[in-house]
């Protein structure tokens, strides 16, 4: 205990009515949990003098806790002021009375609340006494119109576990219940603590959007858990609680105040797996003002992608005259988040490949994070990576991370190389972005040496995309990089799509074609050298020549002999929750518009126009091609196999 005259560095507020029981399990569950000094403010409603003269002995026995006693329900916004006003502590807890504090549930908000001037409330994870979820981050659900948030609140689609991934992740919330909050107290001074004109709800999702509006954010902290004693009551409290004249006008109130709506949402199907009867859901969805049952829908048609193109940065750091990529690059984009990014794999079914895209896809520092969850929601087992080699220090720690957290991962790193220094550094718009790109591969060699004692093993490959500007150069340069950079296969592609430089041009189909006849003998030295087997030799041969081939007949004018499957095997995921069928063709939509789910982009109306110009398509997208083609994509061959020797140049 600590003397009443000593200021407590957190101040816990409950409010009182009726249930004792719970009241006073949750004051014990602080004392005993609770290690940080601190403070009790209980602010009675004056429902029952026996409660009344209960708290009071208790403050008499405990120099921490403070009673205020009101003869009325003050209601919860003017009764949350009260002890605020009480309150001496810089960290104030909001506390739900029927709550019990679990074991290290204060240090993780503290620790939160601290460590960023810019956070001002946190949040901990809400279970039953059983241990089932029953709030968290992932629940919140907010509709945006044009940049403007219109509608905000819960939504309950299907059963979450305290112990799922997206559950586990601290992240910013809109806002979060004052179950258990834990706000800075010169932050609710600001405000004017709680808008007493809210009497019993709504009083939550106000205060945070008064902290919000005043540029502060709120965190939702998963290390702190609380069970919640929340249950059905009958009895005087539950009348209370169910005052509809009352709800309606705190409802009407608050989104009048922030022109935005407010719901809370079930699916039937979610109901059902609560033990709850059609009929009684019927009862619900019937009389009920304030909940809204979603009908299940007919399931969507079956996904059936097999790679998809994840873009997961519009960023970049080069300038490179070939790129088609260019008009969205560097843009203000709102990048998608690790959460978004599990909440749209859980609306995909399993993946074979991801291919990730940018930008720069090493300039996004949770680059390995965002793998991780592709490998394990959706069971992709390659993960294909190209990157201008302009990060050393960032490639080297992405990919070891990567494998670190996917062992069984097939993972490959291809760099771009355009030309000999002079020329590749002038092509990329960077000076040293030659001498970058052999310092990455020469790092990643190490690591390799360092990842084969635990059988950890990723490819490195070089790709030099072939235009009308350095088509002279390519076999000097495949030349050099045989003899001085250590690569599993490096491989030629002819610019595609419009280049930022528009007198950038593919190669004519003839030009092309001789080039490849030149550089077979270079195919052939990796293909051996990595491969044993000449029955797998062969195999990649066959598949390389009828990847140049392909390409040879479409730079002739040709078109391909197999329909794209660009909207049916493959597709595309912009950084900011966009989605293509091609890399070429318009978005058909955001996943932030439809709760990302990527199936309902997938199979709308404006996904099903934009398939119609699909048939007939001959570009020149080696994914695309590998993709649609009735063969194994020649990329995703491992050139480099656990029993070989390593050497280092």
């Amino acid at each position: 205990m600590f003397a009443r005259e000593l200021k407590p560095e957190v101040s816990i507020i409950l409010l009182s009515l009726l249930r004792q029981q719970d009241t006073q399990r949750c004051i014990e569950s602080i004392f005993i949990r609770t290690k940080v000094p601190f403070e009790i403010i209980v602010v009675d409603m004056g429902a029952s003098e026996e409660i009344i003269r209960w708290l009071n002995e208790m403050q008499k026995r405990h120099q921490e806790i403070s009673v205020i006693n009101n003869q009325t329900n003050i209601g919860t916004s003017r009764g949350r002021n009260l002890g605020l006003n009480a309150a001496r502590g810089q960290y104030i807890v909001f506390l739900d009375n029927d709550v019990e504090v679990t074991a290290n549930w204060l240090e993780p908000l503290l620790i939160c609340a601290s460590s960023d001037k810019e956070i001002g409330a946190c949040g901990s994870k809400i279970i039953s006494p059983k241990g089932k979820l029953m709030f968290a981050a992932p629940l919140i659900r907010n509709n945006y119109v044009s940049g403007e948030l219109v509608e905000t609140g819960i939504e309950f689609t299907h059963p979450l576990q305290s112990d799922d991934y997206l559950v586990n992740q601290q992240q910013a919330v809109s806002w979060y219940p004052t179950t258990c909050l834990l706000v800075k107290r010169n932050i609710l001074n600001e405000i004017g603590g709680f808008d007493e004109k809210l009497f019993m709800c709504e009083e939550d999702k106000d205060l945070s959007f008064s902290i919000k509006q005043l540029g502060y954010k709120i965190i939702y902290v998963p290390d702190s858990a609380v069970y919640h004693h929340h249950g059905l009551d009958n009895g005087a409290y539950g009348q209370i609680r169910r005052n509809l004249k009352v709800i309606m006008h705190d409802i009407k109130y608050f989104q009048e105040k922030w022109n935005c709506k407010v719901f809370i949402r079930h699916t039937r199907s979610y109901l059902r797996s609560s033990g709850l009867s059609d009929d009684q859901i019927d009862k619900i969805n019937k009389f009920s003002l304030v909940n809204t049952i979603i009908e299940d829908k007919p399931s969507s048609p079956q996904l059936n992608l097999a790679e998809l193109i994840v873009t997961v940065t519009n960023r970049c750091n080069h300038s490179c005259s070939m790129c088609y990529y260019h008009e969205h690059l560097n843009g203000k984009q709102q990048e998608l988040s690790l959460d978004e990014y599990q909440k749209i794999s859980e609306s995909l079914n399993q993946l074979k490949t991801v291919w990730i895209s940018g930008g720069e896809p090493f300039l996004r520092k949770d680059l390995p994070e965002i793998c991780e969850i592709f490998v394990r929601q959706s069971g992709v087992s390659s993960i294909f990576i190209p990157t201008n080699g302009s990060k050393p220090d960032a490639i080297v720690a992405g990919v070891e991370r990567i494998l670190t957290l996917n062992p069984d991962l097939k993972l490959t790193v291809m760099f771009s190389l355009e030309g000999l220094q002079e020329r590749h550094d002038e092509v990329h718009g960077k000076k040293g972005a030659f001498e970058s790109v052999e310092e990455s591969i020469r790092r990643l060699q190490f690591l390799r040496v360092r990842l084969f004692r635990k059988k950890q093993i990723f490819n490195l490959f070089l790709n030099t995309v072939v235009s009308n500007k350095n088509q002279h150069e390519v076999i000097e340069l495949m030349a050099y990089a045989k003899k001085n950079i250590r690569v599993d296969s490096h491989f030629l592609s002819p610019v595609r799509g419009e280049p930022k430089d528009p007198s950038v041009q593919a190669p004519s189909g003839r030009n092309f074609d001789n080039l490849v006849q030149k550089a077979k003998p270079f195919f052939d030295f990796y293909i051996t050298r990595g491969l044993r087997s000449a029955e797998k030799q062969a195999l990649v041969k066959k598949r390389l020549e009828r990847r140049y081939g392909l390409w040879t007949d479409l730079l002739k004018g040709g078109q391909l002999p197999f329909t794209c499957q660009a909207g049916n095997l493959i597709g595309v995921l912009e950084p900011d929750g966009g989605v293509r069928l091609c890399e070429s063709f318009p978005l058909i939509g955001n996943v932030r518009d439809v709760n990302l789910d990527f199936s309902s982009i997938w199979f709308s109306a404006a996904a099903e126009k934009s398939r119609a110009r699909v048939k007939g398509c001959s570009c020149t997208h080696g994914c695309f091609i590998g993709a649609s083609d009735n063969q194994q994509n020649f990329q995703t061959i491992s050139f480099y196999k656990a029993d070989q020797k390593i050497k280092l140049n």
